[in-house]
């Protein structure tokens, strides 16, 4: 999968990065035929992408990382 993000105006949660969110709902139940035993569960993952062409060295001298991001 090649994901493409040249977006304008995106929101900064952590400077200089892109911040995505998505979002999983389910209808979970034991039975593959269910009757009142139906549970909702979200499911919410983030993750954060550095623009093309900029650098963790200089991203982290301008924000006050003390060193590269890391998961």
């Amino acid at each position: 999968m090649i994901f493409e993000a040249n977006v304008e105006g995106w929101r900064e949660l952590i400077p200089s990065y892109m911040h995505v969110r998505l979002q999983f709902d389910q209808l979970i139940s034991l039975p593959s035929e269910p009757d009142d035993d139906i549970v909702e569960r979200q499911k919410r993952f983030c993750f954060y992408l550095r623009p093309q062409g900029t650098d963790d060295s200089e991203i982290g001298q301008r924000v006050g990382f003390s060193g590269p991001p890391s998961c």
